[in-house]
């Protein structure tokens, strides 16, 4: 089987919401404005998939929509693609996804490539490099939890026991730059992004902080996307529970008149219970789909002759 999982998150800084706001207005007091501009996006972004096939030729998918507590809607997405020759080579993953930072063309290229491909370096390094330090919440003991720095690696390599590992051409020697080297030898670096964090430190971000994406969603929809490609890891069962893992939930402590519950009893005083954020509140009102699927399948029970089930 070959998959693709894609994560698609929106983007508040789209112009549609943006227009709409009132004089004081922040994205998050809108969830009326933002979950129909998501609605629009996604409805855009499934003809591409299907219809399109810019993903290459789709023989199945679905996907669920997850409201976050903060910020915009996203959706977890697997695309079964019909299988072909090439399926499983990395060739195929190259053709469809890129894990580096986009060449910049010079200063003086006014064409429309350039200007294009000017426009994807920008969207790049704004949306795609995972910068986490010490105190990030993706960090525990010490690591990520999303394995940010990836290892560099010159070609694409599909592992049958292991995540792929994408292209990610490491930065040239310290002290040399990629523009000083042949063009030759330039095919065997990667870019360097000076990114400012927000306590105003310049930290250099190479290939190996990009976050895997594919060039003409990140083009179009200039927002936030994680694709990811499944094939020979034989991790379908992790990735069709992570897309259907339900609702959010939190858990409660019930307090009487502000004040904690003498005699405390853990199992009579808490409760896990559903988490509604105002987006997904606003999303039912609305009346929309939280939920596709390109086929519906059945359970089929059936007894055998002789036997109990």
């Amino acid at each position: 089987m070959c998959c693709r999982f894609l994560t698609f998150t929106g983007n508040p800084r789209w112009e549609v919401i943006q227009n709409t706001l009132r004089n004081g207005e922040n994205y998050a007091d809108r969830p009326d404005i933002t979950v129909r501009a998501f609605a629009a996006y996604l409805s855009e972004l499934m003809d591409d998939i299907t219809e399109r096939q810019i993903l290459g030729p789709v023989a199945a998918y679905f996907y669920s929509i997850e409201p976050q507590k903060r910020g915009m809607p996203h959706i977890h997405m697997v695309i079964i693609n019909e299988l072909q020759e090439d399926s499983n080579t990395p060739f195929f993953v190259n053709d469809y996804i890129s894990a580096e930072i986009p060449d910049k063309p010079d200063d003086d290229d006014q064409s429309e490539i350039a200007q294009q491909q000017r426009r994807l370096y920008e969207i790049i390094t704004l949306l795609f490099l995972h910068d986490c330090s010490d105190t990030s919440s993706c960090r525990v003991d010490g690591k990520c939890t999303k394995r940010f720095p990836k290892k560099h690696s010159q070609t694409t390599v599909l592992n049958t026991d292991n995540y792929t590992d994408y292209r990610r051409r490491p930065p040239p020697p310290d002290g040399i730059k990629k523009s000083e080297l042949s063009k030759t030898a330039q095919q065997s670096y990667g870019n360097i992004f000076e990114k400012k964090t927000r306590s105003g430190v310049i930290v250099p971000m190479d290939n190996s902080r990009v976050v895997s994406y594919n060039p003409f969603l990140a083009l179009k929809y200039n927002c936030h996307h994680n694709l990811e490609f499944i094939g020979l890891q034989k991790c379908e069962d992790y990735t069709f529970k992570y897309v259907l893992k339900g609702n959010d939930m939190a858990y409660v402590e019930v307090k009487r008149d502000g004040q904690t519950v003498q005699d405390f009893d853990e199992i009579a005083h808490h409760y896990k219970v559903r988490y509604l954020s105002s987006s997904e509140a606003m999303a039912r009102l609305l009346s929309m789909p939280i939920y596709e699927m390109s086929h519906v399948v059945h359970v089929a029970y059936i007894s055998l002759p002789g036997k109990a089930y």
